[in-house]
This record gives C-alpha cells, sequence and structure tokens, in this order.
C-alpha cells in the first residue's frame, strides 16, 4: 500500500518446501519457467558441499580402520549400557544447548533449533580442528545465522567456561571437604591443608557464581 513503509522480508534459513514441489519447481532442470530461487540452488551446493565433505572426512579417518573388529566390538557391547550412554549424551548436549540460551537471552532472542544447530557444529569442528576452534566457529555462525553481535556472541562462550572452571573448582572443593579422607593417602598435616584449600576453593567458586548471577541481574548497578 501507498505510504507504507517497506518491511524487508526476514533471512530465510531454509529453502521453502513449496519452492521445491510446486508445480514443475522439482524439475526445474527440464522446465524454463519455474526454476527455484537463487537461494535454493545456493543451498543445495552448500547442503552437498557439507555432505560431501562429511564423506571425506569419515573416509579419511577411517582409511586404516579395521572395520570387522569395530563392528565385532560393538556387537558384544551389551546393549542397555549403549543406549544409557547416549541418552546421558544426548541429555548433556540439551544441557548445554539451554545453558547457552540463557546466556544469550540479553542479546537476543534465540531458539533452541538454532542454538542446538550450532553447537552440534562446533563439537563436531572441535574435534578435529587443532585448538578447539570449533569453539570460535560456534559463536560466529549462530551470530552470522541470527543477526547477533559476534563479539557478544563469543563473549557468551567466555562465560560458558568461566561457569564451567567454577563447577570443576567446586567439585573439587567439596571433594577434599567431604571425602578425600579415605582417598587420599597422605599424612594428616598435609590432608588438613588439602581440605583447607578445599574449602578456599569452593568458597572463592561460589563467590564468583554470586558475582556472576548479580552482574547479570542488575547490569545498571555495574555502569553497563
Amino acid at each position: 500500500m501507498a505510504g507504507r513503509a517497506s518491511v524487508p522480508s526476514p533471512r530465510r534459513s531454509f529453502c521453502p518446501v513449496s519452492e521445491l514441489v510446486a508445480g514443475d519447481g522439482y524439475r526445474w532442470w527440464g522446465s524454463a519457467t519455474s526454476a527455484p530461487s537463487a537461494y535454493c540452488m545456493r543451498d543445495y551446493v552448500r547442503n552437498a558441499a557439507v555432505i560431501g565433505l562429511t564423506v571425506g572426512l569419515m573416509a579419511f579417518f577411517l582409511r586404516n580402520a579395521d572395520l570387522a573388529s569395530v563392528w565385532s566390538e560393538i556387537r558384544r557391547a551389551r546393549l542397555d549400557l549403549l543406549v544409557a550412554s547416549v541418552l546421558v549424551i544426548a541429555l548433556s548436549f540439551v544441557i548445554r544447548i539451554r545453558r547457552w540460551q540463557l546466556l544469550l537471552a540479553p542479546i537476543g532472542r534465540v531458539g533452541f533449533g538454532s542454538a542446538g544447530r550450532a553447537t552440534v557444529i562446533g563439537f563436531a569442528a572441535s574435534a578435529v580442528l587443532p585448538g578447539r576452534l570449533g569453539e570460535v566457529l560456534r559463536p560466529y555462525l549462530l551470530a552470522r545465522g541470527e543477526r547477533l553481535s559476534t563479539s557478544a556472541a563469543i563473549a557468551t562462550i567466555v562465560l560458558e567456561r568461566v561457569t564451567d572452571l567454577i563447577t570443576v573448582v567446586s567439585l573439587l572443593g567439596v571433594f577434599l571437604l567431604f571425602f578425600s579422607s579415605g582417598l587420599l593417602q597422605t599424612d594428616e598435616p598435609a590432608l588438613a591443608a588439602l581440605r583447607g584449600g578445599g574449602a578456599l576453593a569452593a568458597l572463592g567458586a561460589a563467590a564468583a557464581l554470586v558475582a556472576i548471577v548479580f552482574a547479570a541481574r542488575a547490569p545498571d548497578r555495574l555502569g553497563a
């Protein structure tokens, strides 16, 4: 309508199914009038490249593997433990993705699917690239897809690592305080020193966690 400002269409993250199945669109190579959009063409090329790269990497890493022996060991494994391990891994990814969503909330609303895709890609990249580059790739891809600040998205990964460190230090402190006497073979003075260090570590981790929560809930008091 005249007088109404045009609103730019949102960036599409997938090729619409209607462009694939409507009319002769699916047989675009034989039709001069019903071809998929240029975006869909780029999407096809990108997906083909990803599939090709995946197959190539699998072939590279399995080139010297004895697949018969691998399959034999898989058949000998307990199915219940395999299923349990897969469920635990899946749950850990769900928790990681949800935690990242919470950390991303101050800079933008990100769906579980978008955060999940970036997380899986990042972990896969860290498994094959040196220096855990997937930790940088993950926020970059998400920021590019969701139009967020790249630096802010990377900052959430730094905050993730800080919370991981706090968790590890807290668990270490709890172990040294309550479970070290029967497991560590050392004299009493050394054990007392370890327990004191564990108490300090746990208190420091708790203080750091409180500071992070306070900063997130009251940024105006910190001058943000």
